[in-house]
């Protein structure tokens, strides 16, 4: 009998550890797929202009994921608001004003913690150059695009679509939306394939090549759905 009690109280603890075990478990998922959707939204805030640069050998550009022109500073507060409410730290990025202090020319966000979170969503190529920093120093690099492969349902792609509208979107005078890419690599290409998936109709596909710099724009009239869910 004393042996049955035991063995009853052994099962009971390893119950309760794999009732705990599991509810950890359930809970770290929802924690990291948050986190992934809150990833999805800053890639639609992403610098496209010629591309992602990633420079792993320079110091000063090793741990780059984005910049924000003076004109942008919506969409430099968007991206900030949206690590805030995510599971990664702010103290994690460094944020650097390049330019006057009320005005800067641009604004850089860098992180080493959290550069190979960014870099996953990208196909790198070796550029056949290198480039010199301010010292005359000379360092190789590499242009990416993002990967379409990464954008799993269409909940990644409405986010995508809504932090590039932050960024590169408007309202024309005749109520249609519209973005508008200044020397795009890759975020015209998955904007387009994200509205025809989503049901949008698009309007007007134009690219002009011949100012400086090339611009895309996309025209399109949004679901009703994604009307409301671009709006920030």
């Amino acid at each position: 009998m004393e042996t049955l009690k035991i063995e009853n109280l052994i099962r009971m603890k390893i119950l309760i550890l794999i009732t705990f075990l599991f509810g950890f478990q359930s809970a770290h998922c929802q924690v990291n797929n948050k986190d992934d959707e809150q990833i999805y939204f800053l890639m639609g805030l992403m610098n496209d202009y010629l591309g992602r640069v990633y420079s792993p050998n320079d110091p000063a550009k090793k741990y780059f994921i984005t910049d924000f022109y003076s004109s942008e500073q919506k969409a430099l507060e968007a991206f900030v608001s949206a690590i805030k409410t995510s599971q990664m730290k702010i103290s994690d990025f460094e944020i650097s004003k390049d330019g006057e202090v009320d005005i800067p020319a641009y604004t850089t966000i860098s992180s080493e913690k959290f550069i190979n979170l960014f870099n996953q969503f990208y196909r790198f190529k070796k550029a056949d150059y290198k480039y010199e920093d301010k010292k005359g120093k000379e360092f190789s690099f590499y242009w990416g695009i993002i990967k379409y492969s990464k954008f799993k349902n269409n909940t990644h792609k409405k986010l995508f679509l809504k932090g590039a509208f932050i960024r590169s979107g408007s309202i024309t005078l005749d109520g249609n939306y519209q973005y508008v890419y200044s020397n795009p690599i890759s975020k015209h290409n998955l904007t387009t394939r994200f509205l025809n998936s989503l049901g949008c109709k698009i309007l007007e596909y134009k690219e002009i090549t011949e100012t400086i710099p090339a611009s895309v724009t996309i025209i399109f009239k949004p679901t009703e759905e994604l009307k409301n869910f671009l709006i920030y």
